[in-house]
């Protein structure tokens, strides 16, 4: 759902670039109409979406909420990342690597010792950096055993669930993106700074990128969260 929901946004996105190649002042106000006149097309229910110029100078913050005839957008509300925090995942593993704490190469048994992969019945040997290039084989299927959770050992009883399964092609072999790969650098983030992947990541990503409203998992104030939608019938 969240992937069609991304191809929508992706094409208001694209539909402004065609008529408006410079979001400036000028087109500023055809820019309103384009956007919400795209919304009650294609019957969105909300959307934010921020204007800015080249010089970096904020047109706008437009919140059309179509169910709900109220609003709230401020630069402090929080939307989920998804996908986007892989990239800060990487962003740790390379700064762990960095101190001298792991290496890409390094195989994941290092720091899961009791995590093993299988490929035509005999054990692989995955690498880090299969890992973060997703080219392990790990069925993309797997995300079914991301549990909902707040335990403090949720990120490693999730890998335990699939502890010993069978590889869907040869180690390196192939791109498959599957998202619990980033999961077990997540456990291996824990392992090797000995905190938690939330306190880490806080610690050691955000606050230096000053990304101060940026947090894992449930929000410090739940009433800057934005709201969620599914595709569905009311």
């Amino acid at each position: 759902m969240k992937f069609k929901i991304s191809i929508i946004l992706l094409k208001i996105i694209l539909n402004i670039s065609l008529f408006s190649r410079e979001l400036n002042v000028d087109t500023y106000q055809s820019t309103e109409s384009k956007i919400f006149e795209f919304e009650k097309v294609k019957n969105i229910p909300e959307l934010t979406l921020v204007l800015i110029t080249e010089d970096n100078e904020i047109l706008n913050n437009f919140d059309y909420t179509v169910l709900r005839n109220i609003k709230i957008t401020t630069s402090k509300i929080n939307y989920e990342l998804g996908s986007t925090s892989k990239a800060f995942t990487a962003l740790a593993v390379l700064n762990l690597e960095k101190e001298g704490m792991l290496d890409q190469n390094d195989s994941i048994s290092i720091y899961i010792p009791w995590l093993q992969f299988k490929y035509k019945d005999k054990i692989v040997d995955i690498t880090l950096s299969h890992l973060i290039h997703q080219t392990n084989g790990i069925p993309w299927n797997t995300i079914c055993s991301i549990q909902k959770s707040n335990k403090d050992n949720s990120l490693e009883q999730t890998i335990q669930n699939i502890n010993g399964i069978e590889l869907s092609h040869e180690l390196g072999s192939k791109f498959e993106y599957t998202t619990i790969n980033y999961d077990i650098l997540g456990l291996i983030i824990e392992k090797v700074s000995e905190m938690s992947y939330e306190k880490y990541m806080e610690e050691n990503i955000f606050k230096p990128l000053g990304l101060n409203n940026t947090s894992i998992g449930i929000t410090k104030d739940k009433d800057l969260m934005s709201k969620g939608y599914k595709i569905g019938i009311l």
